[in-house]
């Protein structure tokens, strides 16, 4: 190989960084996906800030872990024969660089570096990042203060819309089984697509983001195009919703990823730094996802039974408290399992559990499960406000006839009208009664035996 040895025809004696490198394409020969160093001068090592024999050899991805794949775009440009001459900041060396690029024999780039005027970008930079801290601040206040969960991600997607300019702002949540669309805003005339993205394939939508985590703390993408042929699902999914350009930044619970805050079609300023917003505010949002997860679980704890699935007593006692305050008008039907302490006595507590089940079930499908409530051992209530005394009676004789007719189980009920809040204790405990009635017909048993059956 050593007559394949590259020699530049420059002089490398004088101070200007050169390096030159072997163009590697992907298998159609359509664009540039690495560059492996064929030579590097003094100048150039010095700049970057590495040996020479820690870059000859070595493809430009493996010497650094934060390779901005623009290169590559410009490395394809010479190797098909075409100079360019540009400027853009190298986050692998941390400088603004003004270069040029020119092909330097079949499949090669040879790359000739300068800095800008420093002075002039170090200004940019520190208007940039006081506009960029700034806005974070402001962003940050949203999310920590007052609001509720729902109205603090909304404001903070709105204020942030306007200021970056972009078509849409997202949060999507993933178990890493699915991917939803949480929250969504969206600039005057932009179609919303949150209901259009729930509930979707992770690995089909999401997953092929991850790959761009690798080498970036955020997916960004200036082009979708590149999504093509790796991703074609999630490709057409962005193109169906007009998306020419992405940048999603994750959010993280302990290392686990959990969502992504996102911005479709934003603008490109020199004044803010999008990415660093969106990875920013990112923990903000992440801290408030779990918190609000967890309050979420808690309430779910305290209202609902844990056996059956229903709302519990606290949270009948609770939904009963509100609806006493109101004239409006409701209904209340008693159910009362039969044969519950038979079933645990003879086959077991599994047995009883299994009809515990089977009741609510029924009264959830045919009622609603917002309005059944397990309201103690074998004792079901549905709660229903707003409804009229001849539409309630209506259904529930359908209920009714419809749970006599099952197998395997029976339940005793008894239903009761209320015209208004004030009335509804008053309507319980006649309900109860009723259900009494309708218990005793069904064991045709003297009231101490049903009182036994009554008290487990």
């Amino acid at each position: 190989m050593e007559d394949d040895k590259f020699i530049p025809d420059l002089d490398m004696n004088v101070p200007v960084a050169y390096a030159a490198f072997e163009v590697v394409m992907d298998e159609e020969k359509k664009k540039a996906i690495d560059a492996i160093y064929v030579y590097a001068n003094k100048a150039y090592c010095e700049m970057v800030g590495k040996d020479k024999s820690e870059l000859m050899g070595r493809s430009f991805l493996s010497v650094y872990d934060n390779a901005d794949e623009k290169w590559f775009d410009y490395c394809y440009e010479a190797a098909k024969g075409r100079q360019v001459r540009s400027r853009m900041y190298s986050r692998e060396v941390g400088h603004w660089l003004e270069f040029e690029v020119e092909p330097a024999g079949e499949g090669r780039a040879a790359f000739i570096f300068m800095n800008v005027d420093m002075d002039h970008v170090e200004k940019m930079k520190l208007r940039q990042s006081s506009n960029t801290d700034d806005i974070i601040i402001r962003l940050a206040k949203i999310m920590n203060g007052g609001e509720s969960y729902d109205k603090a991600v909304n404001h903070m997607l709105a204020e942030l819309g306007n200021i970056i300019h972009a078509d849409r702002l997202y949060i999507l949540e993933t178990d890493g089984k699915t991917a939803s669309n949480t929250f969504e805003w969206c600039r005057e005339g932009v179609k919303p697509e949150i209901d259009t993205l729930q509930n979707l394939p992770y690995d089909e939508y999401l997953g092929g983001w991850e790959k761009y985590l690798v080498r970036n703390t955020s997916l960004v993408l200036e082009d979708i195009g590149v999504l093509a042929a790796d991703d074609p699902v999630d490709y057409e999914n962005l193109k169906r919703q007009g998306i020419r350009s992405i940048m999603d930044s994750p959010i993280y619970d302990g290392g686990k990823l959990i969502g992504y805050i996102g911005a479709d079609n934003y603008e490109i300023s020199d004044a803010v730094n999008t990415q660093k917003i969106l990875e920013t505010i990112s923990y903000f949002l992440g801290a408030r996802m779990v918190n609000q997860k967890l309050l979420s679980r808690l309430d779910y704890l305290s209202h609902r039974d844990m056996l059956t699935g229903v709302r519990n007593r606290n949270s009948f006692m609770e939904k009963l408290e509100e609806l006493e305050g109101l004239a409006h008008p409701a209904g209340i039907v008693f159910g009362d399992v039969n044969g519950l302490k038979r079933a645990n006595d003879e086959e077991g507590h599994v047995a009883g559990d299994r009809l515990l089940r089977r009741a609510s079930k029924a009264m959830q499908q045919f009622w609603g499960d917002e309005f059944v409530y397990r309201v103690g051992g074998d004792e079901f209530v549905a709660l229903l406000p707003d409804i009229s005394e001849c539409a309630f009676y209506r259904k529930f004789e359908e209920f009714y006839d419809a749970m006599k007719a099952k197998e395997n189980m029976s339940v005793a009920f008894g239903a009761q009208w209320a015209e208004s809040g004030s009335h509804l204790n008053a309507a319980f405990n006649q309900a109860d009664r009723k259900m009494y009635q309708d218990k005793k017909k069904h064991y045709h048993l003297c009231p101490k035996e049903i009182e036994t059956e009554k008290v487990k």
